[in-house]
């Protein structure tokens, strides 16, 4: 008879109330747009056809702008992204790598 496999991970709805400390990008890009557009910022999702390696999210509010780069729990941003980072610090606009909900709530405060 065939046995069901048993899920490599199960899927837990609230991570961070379960005490799971990885977190998938999207769960953490999620609860950190949200609290920004609280927060009272515009939260844009950036795509750049023919560009590689741009930040995840810009988030514009009275004047000021900030990019962000959403990366899994203890995850690093590639050597492409770290380099298309350097450019827009040269420019005057960092990127933010946040791999985590609480440093990005921060960082929207």
């Amino acid at each position: 008879p065939q046995t069901r496999r048993q899920p490599l991970h199960r899927k837990v709805s609230r991570p961070e109330r379960c005490g799971v400390t990885e977190m998938r990008e999207g769960y953490i890009q999620k609860k950190v747009r949200d609290f920004a557009e609280y927060k009272g910022w515009v939260a844009r999702r950036w795509s750049s056809p023919g560009r590689r390696s741009v930040p995840d999210y810009i988030f514009f509010r009275n004047g000021e702008v900030k990019m962000i780069e959403f990366k899994s729990t203890g995850k690093k941003a590639t050597k492409s992204q770290k380099r298309e980072h350097r450019r827009f610090s040269k420019e005057g606009f960092p990127v933010d790598v946040i791999d985590n909900i609480e440093e990005g709530k921060r960082l929207m405060e």
